[in-house]
């Protein structure tokens, strides 16, 4: 778990979103591929759980569509992802 997922389940959605996307912005993929999908993982991540439920399974979508270490079977497992479920988009993406 990292500090901003903490910030996350304290309560402080917009501080954690705030922190996330600053983690993205200071390092874009378009600047270091494997660490800036990294950062938007971890943004999906806290969009996930504070409730941001499109912009978490746009992030997963772009994640699944190029190289990176995320697969459908860790979705399905992982209970990070659980906010997520019931969603069609999201039920639809781990059908797959």
């Amino acid at each position: 778990m990292t500090e901003v997922d903490e910030i996350a389940y304290l309560g402080r959605s917009a501080h954690a979103l705030r922190e996330g996307g600053e983690g993205v912005r200071l390092m874009p993929p378009e600047k270091e591929s494997w660490r800036g999908n990294w950062r938007v993982f971890q943004l999906a991540r806290i969009e996930a759980m504070v409730g941001e439920t499109e912009t978490a399974i746009d992030h997963l979508e772009y994640l699944l569509s190029i190289p990176f270490d995320l697969t459908v079977a860790e979705l399905r497992i992982d209970p990070a992802w659980d906010p997520l479920r019931g969603d069609q988009r999201f039920e639809a993406l781990i059908e797959h």
